[in-house]
């Protein structure tokens, strides 16, 4: 069922900071895999990557940033 797009401001987060969301679902600091994928990019500053990519493609209703996380060998979206 598409009842329609999904905005920021009607998300429902309980744990407010991302340190605690992490904690809360049992992630670890780092995983192999992902520092492997990503050895080859030393430089690249995420956050930063973050904020370009929220500015360049802020218009509410076309995009979705989404959060992953593995857990229990599943992959679960916050």
């Amino acid at each position: 069922m598409c009842i329609g797009p999904v905005y920021a401001d009607g998300c429902y987060c309980p744990v407010k900071s991302v340190s605690g969301w992490l904690k809360q679902f049992g992630c670890r600091s780092s995983y192999n895999q992902i520092d492997s994928d990503l050895e080859p990019f030393p430089h690249v500053n995420f956050t930063e990557l973050r904020k370009t990519a929220l500015q360049k493609f802020s218009h509410p209703g076309s995009m979705s940033i989404c959060n992953y996380v593995v857990k229990d060998n599943q992959v679960m979206v916050k």
